[in-house]
């Protein structure tokens, strides 16, 4: 298990395709509630390796630098999708 305390918010919310909370009373107006396809804004990541979004801080995110180095470790019980109903997530 693994907490990941780094929030970046890089989303690029104009062309990723989701769920949007549009209720104005609530704090989390204008974040995600589900994000099916996600773009980012690589430029905001920089050299973090593992982040969640401000949008909801049970999905983690990881770089392919992140994958990379699960793999040459031979490290086992990691899964990584591109996107929310990606059928070919990659499993080591």
């Amino acid at each position: 298990m693994v907490v990941v305390h780094t929030v970046i918010d890089c989303i690029d919310r104009e062309q990723s395709v989701g769920t949007v909370n549009d209720f104005e009373d609530d704090e989390r107006c204008g974040y995600f509630d589900l994000i099916r396809e996600w773009v980012f804004r690589e430029e905001e990541i920089g050299d973090n390796l593992m982040f969640v979004l401000p949008d909801n801080s049970a999905i983690i995110y990881v770089t392919e630098q992140f994958k990379q180095r699960v793999v040459d470790a031979g490290l086992k019980g990691f899964g990584f999708r591109k996107a929310f109903f990606d059928e070919t997530a990659f499993i080591s």
